[in-house]
C-alpha cells in the first residue's frame, strides 16, 4: 500500500494531472466545474489511514449546465471511463 496522502490532496492530483488533460483534449470549450463534495472525512479533511477504508481514494465530481448534462454527459462518462487510469498514484 502506498503512503497515505490526504484524500482532497489526492482527488486534486487526480483532477490536475488525469481528468482535466483528458476533458481539456477532447471538450475544449465545454464550460464545467469541478470539485469533490459531501460528508466524508476526507471532503471535511479529517481523513486518516484509518478511514482510507471505505469510499475513499482519487475521485471528482464534474459539474455540467443542464443542456449540456441532456448532450454531453453519457459521452465525457464513456471517454473518461475508456481513458482514465485505473490507479492513480499507487491507489
Amino acid at each position: 500500500m502506498p503512503e497515505f496522502v490526504k484524500g482532497l490532496e489526492l482527488s486534486r492530483a487526480f483532477y490536475e494531472r488525469a481528468v482535466r488533460p483528458i476533458l481539456s483534449q477532447a471538450y475544449p470549450a465545454l464550460p464545467y466545474s469541478a470539485a469533490l463534495i459531501g460528508g466524508g472525512s476526507e471532503v471535511l479533511g479529517y481523513d486518516d489511514a484509518v478511514s482510507a477504508d471505505h469510499h475513499w481514494g482519487p475521485r471528482v465530481m464534474i459539474f455540467l449546465s443542464p443542456e449540456d448534462q441532456r448532450d454531453q454527459a453519457p459521452a465525457i462518462r464513456a471517454l473518461l471511463s475508456r481513458q482514465l487510469p485505473h490507479r492513480f498514484m499507487g491507489f
